[in-house]
């Protein structure tokens, strides 16, 4: 079927009752815009599918079809697969060379590792915070957040200029 690390991530968090887009944005720490599009382009495969509950307080619950459930044994590869070059890297500071998805795919579903409770959170908090200025230059996750964080500068600005 051909998943993407960050795609695999998500149907195993699905799997693993983490079950709206908020919920997983929080737990991958990606945007929810993000793991939105990621949503979209696996229920359009038909891989996910978006249910809409409640009728006070509208929640769009996210739930494994058929065809998601078979496509477990490959999410399981490609965390196998992350777990490995967490290792590698973990070691050498490096993606190992068998990591065909870049490092922002790598960084996107690292967190992945601590929500399913295969690395120690704070392992990961130490790993990310020991990257260089240079390693997190290429880490974007998206020009949107940029701009968000642009904007949020940018109402500071404005509140400092009120007062």
């Amino acid at each position: 079927m051909g998943l993407r690390p960050s795609e695999a991530a998500v149907l195993l968090a699905i799997s693993n009752g983490i079950d709206t887009v908020d919920a997983i944005a929080r737990a991958l720490n990606a945007s929810r815009e993000t793991v939105r599009r990621i949503v979209e382009d696996l229920a359009a495969r038909g891989l996910v599918e978006v249910r809409r509950e409640g009728r006070i307080i509208r929640k769009e619950k996210l739930r494994l079809t058929r065809m998601g459930l078979d496509s477990l044994g490959e999410a399981r590869r490609q965390l196998q697969e992350l777990v490995e070059a967490y290792k590698h890297y973990r070691e050498s500071r490096a993606l190992p060379p068998t990591w065909r998805w870049g490092l922002d795919e790598f960084m996107l579903v690292l967190p992945l590792l601590a929500v399913l409770g295969i690395v120690a959170a704070t392992e990961l908090v130490d790993l990310l915070g020991s990257l260089g200025a240079d390693d997190q230059a290429g880490l974007g996750y998206g020009e949107e957040e940029y701009e968000d964080i642009e904007d949020d500068w940018a109402v500071d600005d404005q509140v400092e200029e009120i007062e």
